[in-house]
């Protein structure tokens, strides 16, 4: 091999190298941003997905010896902590109660938004079902729920669970721990 072949092969190997340093450092770089691209379009996915959140303010229950019927109340404000609107589309109340400690039973009872007056709290607004909540914002009022007393007379009941159902099949719930009894002797409207 004469002196030029051998510079040729000598400048061929190192440009060869240099390039393949070149390429792998463009390839990590790539392999860099695509993960942060990946990482930025599952956190956008995350933001989009449903995420309601149900704050409680105030819980009543209100009986009267004149009225066939318990009302339960419920100041709540439903959050929408996620980057697309969503509705609330059922809220109930599920009411597990006891008549001896063998036997357990689930009341489900919608919410029945025509119990404010019978409620009687002054500027108590109650929620309407079906409700749209905007991207990251509220809605606040009153869920209410009527229960017949010969459902429930003498029974323990153990817990009260609120659930939200939205448009996208997700629920959200809800337990209150304590509820305030409003107990009067006046007849209900």
């Amino acid at each position: 091999m004469n002196y030029i072949s051998t510079v040729i092969v000598i400048v061929s190997s190192i440009v060869a190298a240099v390039a393949t340093v070149v390429a792998a450092w463009y390839t990590r770089t790539g392999a860099r941003a695509a993960k942060k691209s990946l990482l930025l379009s599952q956190e956008q996915d995350r933001r989009r997905a449903p995420n309601l959140e149900i704050y409680l303010k105030e819980s009543y229950i209100r009986r009267s010896k004149y009225w066939p019927c318990r009302i339960y109340a419920f100041h709540i404000r439903i959050t929408n902590n996620s980057d697309t609107d969503n509705t609330a589309k059922e809220l109930r109340l599920v009411v597990t109660f006891e008549h001896d400690s063998a036997r357990t039973f689930e009341l489900v009872l919608p919410h029945d938004a025509t119990l404010t007056e019978t409620f009687c709290f002054e500027e108590s607004i109650p929620l309407t079902i079906p409700c749209a909540i905007g991207s990251h914002r509220s809605m606040e009022g009153w869920a209410l729920f009527k229960v017949n007393n010969d459902l429930i007379c003498d029974a323990a009941v153990p817990s009260y669970i609120l659930e939200i159902l939205d448009t996208h099949n997700a629920t959200v719930t809800l337990e209150p721990v304590i509820l305030r009894e409003r107990s009067d002797d006046k007849q209900m409207a």
